[in-house]
């Protein structure tokens, strides 16, 4: 992917589930902290970033909370996991939940409300913010915000050869990504 030079980024916002955390292979929805693990590369990459004046933040569809599958405290649970691991807090990378059904709010992915209130709440405009996951799902509330998309493709399944996308198979690689990094840094 390569960001035009004349666009300076000031947020990172990243989806959870197949991003930050692995998939559960016992269920749709991770509930238990046995159960969430973490990927090293997304510690890597949040790790890189905290120490510069980049807004981050979790921005994640969790309507197990709606189905009764996954509690409100557990998702919370999760993300101070995620902070801890960083060596970092919750006011340094945010969390933004749709707890909600589908078709049944305004913020659940693929609508960009979730996505457009963390712009909103850090005072961005949209085309300051970029907007990582691993579903069509997250590319379309990207783009229905405004925002970058950047793809994440784990099991290379080509998830983004539709629309044109180039994903990266893990935040490591994103790391290597001298365009993507100085858009930020600069």
């Amino acid at each position: 992917m390569v960001i035009p030079d004349e666009i300076k980024l000031k947020a990172i916002y990243i989806d959870r589930d197949g991003c930050i955390n692995k998939l559960s292979d016992k269920s749709r929805y991770v509930s238990k902290i046995d159960d969430f693990h973490i990927y090293d590369d997304a510690i890597q990459f949040l790790n890189y970033f905290i120490p510069f004046n980049i807004e981050i933040a979790i921005v994640t569809n969790q309507q197990g909370i709606a189905l009764g599958k996954v509690s409100q405290e557990f998702i919370e649970i999760a993300h101070q996991n995620v902070c801890e691991k960083c060596n970092t807090t919750s006011n340094r990378i945010k969390l933004y939940v749709c707890p909600h059904l589908e078709s049944t709010c305004l913020c659940r992915k693929p609508k960009p409300g979730l996505l457009l209130r963390a712009a909103a709440n850090a005072g961005l405009l949209p085309s300051e913010c970029v907007f990582i996951g691993d579903s069509m799902t997250d590319y379309e509330a990207a783009k229905a915000a405004g925002m970058i998309f950047i793809g994440i493709d784990r099991d290379c399944k080509g998830i983004f050869d539709s629309v044109g996308i180039e994903a990266y198979l893990n935040l490591f690689e994103l790391l290597e990504h001298e365009n993507i990094l100085n858009s930020f840094l600069t």
